[in-house]
Parts: C-alpha cells; sequence; structure tokens
C-alpha cells in the first residue's frame, strides 16, 4: 500500500531583508518563500533544478502566479513552507505554496502558480515526460488535505 501524498514542509524564518519598517512581511518578500518551497518541491520528486534542464531538456517557467495575503507574518516569525501539487496537465501544473505558522495551525499567505513545461532551447511549450509525471504523482494533493496533513507532522 502506497503513502498518502504529503506536502514538502520547510522551516524558515522571517528575516530582516522580509520586512517593512513596523516589522511587518512585505508582499514582495514572500516571492522568496515561494521559491523556497517550489526548490524543495522539487527536491522531494528527485529532481533538483540545477539538474532538471540537462537531464530532462525542459523546464517549467511560470505562467500564472496569484498569492493571497491571510495574516501578517513578522520579523522573526518561524515559518512552515508547504508546497505541493494539486494538479498535474498534459504540459502544465498547478504547484501550491502556503505560509503557514510554526506549527501549520495558522495560514498567513496562499499561492498558487501554474508552470508549463518547455523546451529548454526556445521554450517551446511542449508535454511533460511521462518519467516527471510518474514523480509528480505523490505530490498531488489537494490544498485541504495539505493542509490538514501539514498540521499533523511533528515539529522539532
Amino acid at each position: 500500500m502506497s503513502m498518502p501524498p504529503v506536502p514538502v514542509l520547510v522551516r524558515e524564518p522571517v528575516r530582516w531583508g522580509d520586512v517593512d519598517p513596523v516589522a511587518i512581511t512585505r508582499f514582495d518578500a514572500y516571492t522568496r518563500f515561494l521559491e523556497i518551497g517550489e526548490d524543495e518541491l522539487w527536491r522531494a520528486a528527485g529532481m533538483p533544478l540545477h539538474g532538471l534542464q540537462e537531464a530532462h531538456d525542459v523546464w517549467f517557467p511560470r505562467k500564472l502566479m496569484h498569492v493571497d495575503y491571510l495574516v501578517p507574518s513578522r520579523l522573526g516569525d518561524m515559518l512552515t513552507v508547504a508546497s505541493y501539487l494539486s494538479r498535474v496537465g498534459t504540459s502544465g501544473c498547478t504547484l501550491h505554496v502556503d505560509t503557514l505558522n510554526d506549527d501549520a495551525t495558522v495560514l498567513h499567505a496562499a499561492a498558487h502558480l501554474v508552470i508549463v513545461c518547455v523546451t529548454r532551447d526556445g521554450f517551446v511549450k511542449r508535454d511533460i515526460p511521462e518519467v516527471l509525471r510518474t514523480q509528480f504523482a505523490p505530490l498531488v494533493i489537494t490544498p485541504e488535505e495539505a493542509r490538514s496533513r501539514a498540521r499533523a507532522v511533528p515539529r522539532a
């Protein structure tokens, strides 16, 4: 029996460079959390970004990025960054990156990105290689399930 999908979790503090003069995380600083989540998702799928292009002759640029800012994060907060896929299509995926408080009980920001598979040379849209689709499968989960499972993970 296979394990149910789980989000990829990373703990990351809100740093000085992330905040405005009143120590609240700036909206544009969340892109750093999105990049951390996306990088760790690729790594969990067995495809660190530094080798993806060479190994499969593809790249996944962002077509859309949407962020809902729900609760402000503050300087020094330890956040849980949860990343997962909710959809894998023929040539694209919907990638989610949730930014939650340290014990994953409060959602601070919810982002989703649509990424599209393209050729490395020329950025021509193409189907996602089957080997990558297989590696993505354990990371596909609904946002509701991902947030519930993130809360259930013990913290050190």
